[in-house]
């Protein structure tokens, strides 16, 4: 942390300088701003050196969203400044890129532009936002002094089950807290967490958030305590990605000693809450390219009981194989392309089916 803390302090220059550990930022506009990101490149990427594999990368982001990085010497980070008309700096930003798969961007500035900034970063075709689902949010949760803001959307898919069920709802103040843990302890299957926020543990005066969406936003805090925020965070999902990469996404690889390849992974596995009324209905949402949920595929009946999709996104043709039957879902990766498409799906399944995914998966 404290190489990061130097860099950004270096860029962005102190606005304090009386206090040894200052806030860059201040109440009324400005926002510090994290947004974790997946870096879905190929693997050719990695059998570059640092220098060359993110120049590289820099350039392409360059030439697809006109932001353009500077990547330090040592290739560990790399800075953007956004200047406004005036000349003066509106927003400014530090890219870290210490890890092969995660990228984590700091955002530093007026509050509108760094979100602008960010929204445009995802253009680049080799970003994703990394997906922090409910079972994260909530052990993040259990790291805040305080919740003082708890939002949560769920609605069975009406195409699958007959019965309807609705959990949503936006909680604040002093019982959000409470009310955060008990639901996730009472209605786990239904319960899909969207954005918590509150306190931290150090005591700052602002107030730290964190979305679905891998977003981690304060509106005003000592840098070092948010940076050390952002580090269990960080580990999550780390945690969450290194899993899919290892045990995850199915291919066969050599065996060594041995003139022959072995089949590697395991899909995941969705236990689903309620049974599947209307299989018919969850052959297409996943198959005819939902608004919400734009998969277009072919799907083969195995048995009567068994459905196998294979499907591929309409915006990025990637694709991802699923078994469906009433009590369980299974998802293939059969690349590591497609674990952004995965985020996507999860997350529709987390807001519309009551499914759990298996311990050792996620």
């Amino acid at each position: 942390m404290l190489d990061l803390k130097k860099r950004i302090q270096n860029l962005v220059g102190p606005h304090q300088p009386t206090e040894d550990d200052f806030s860059f930022l201040q109440p009324g506009g400005n926002d510090h701003l994290i947004q974790f990101a997946f870096l879905n490149s190929s693997d050719e990427y990695l059998e570059l050196g640092p220098w060359d594999r993110y120049n590289l990368l820099l350039a392409e982001l360059s030439a697809q969203t006109e932001i353009e990085f500077i990547l330090d010497d040592d290739s560990r980070f790399a800075t953007y400044t956004n200047k406004n008309e005036k000349g003066g700096k509106n927003v400014q930003v530090v890219m870290d890129l210490r890890d092969d798969h995660l990228i984590v961007i700091y955002f530093f500035g007026e509050s509108k532009t760094c979100q602008k900034t960010n929204q445009k970063l995802f253009e680049f075709s080799a970003f994703s936002p990394c997906f922090l689902n409910t079972s994260a949010l909530i052990q993040i949760a259990g790291m805040l002094e305080s919740v003082s803001l708890l939002q949560y959307n769920f609605e069975q898919q009406p195409s699958m089950f007959i019965e309807p069920v609705v959990m949503k709802g936006k909680l604040t103040g002093n019982l959000a807290h409470q009310i955060c843990f008990e639901y996730a302890r009472l209605y786990e299957p239904y319960f899909c967490v969207e954005k918590i926020a509150g306190q931290t543990m150090e005591g700052t005066q602002g107030t730290i958030s964190f979305q679905d969406t891998g977003v981690m936003q304060v509106d005003s805090s000592r840098l070092s305590d948010f940076l050390k925020m952002a580090e269990p965070v960080f580990e999550i999902l780390k945690n969450r990605y290194q899993n899919l990469l290892e045990n995850c996404v199915i291919q066969w690889q050599p065996n060594p000693g041995q003139l022959m390849l072995t089949y590697s992974g395991s899909p995941l596995n969705l236990f689903l809450a309620t049974p599947i009324d209307k299989i018919a209905g969850a052959v297409k949402l996943f198959a005819s390219g939902q608004k919400k949920l734009p998969l277009v595929g072919s799907a083969e009946r195995v048995s009567r009981k068994l459905w196998s999709i294979k499907t591929s996104d309409l915006n990025t043709s990637e694709q991802i194989e699923l078994e469906i039957s009433a009590n369980l879902i299974r998802i293939f990766l059969k690349e590591k392309s497609a674990i952004p498409l995965l985020d996507g799906v999860e997350h529709y399944i987390r807001q519309h089916i009551s499914a759990e995914l298996e311990s050792n998966s996620l």
